[in-house]
């Protein structure tokens, strides 16, 4: 990645979990308990619908020259 030299591994998909329940959008004081236990379902069970859709772990498997950094709009390599 970058300049550097970056090398990074994608490990696996992030996977939703009920902290993201605690979203206004979903935690509304108008709703209902059992209102907020759906809302929080049905949006947790869209979001593990497809890998990847919450974004992806990784981990640094070498970095680069000067210890580097990665920045946004560094180009990305498939190794």
């Amino acid at each position: 990645i970058g300049q550097d030299g970056i090398i990074l591994e994608i490990t696996e998909p992030i996977v939703a979990c009920a902290n993201l329940c605690k979203l206004q959008f979903i935690n509304r004081e108008s709703s209902s308990p059992k209102e907020r236990i759906q809302k929080c379902t049905e949006f947790i069970d869209f979001l593990n619908q497809k890998d990847g859709l919450r974004g992806w772990y990784a981990k640094v498997v070498d970095l680069g020259k000067d210890d580097g950094f990665i920045c946004v709009g560094d180009e990305v390599k498939l190794m």
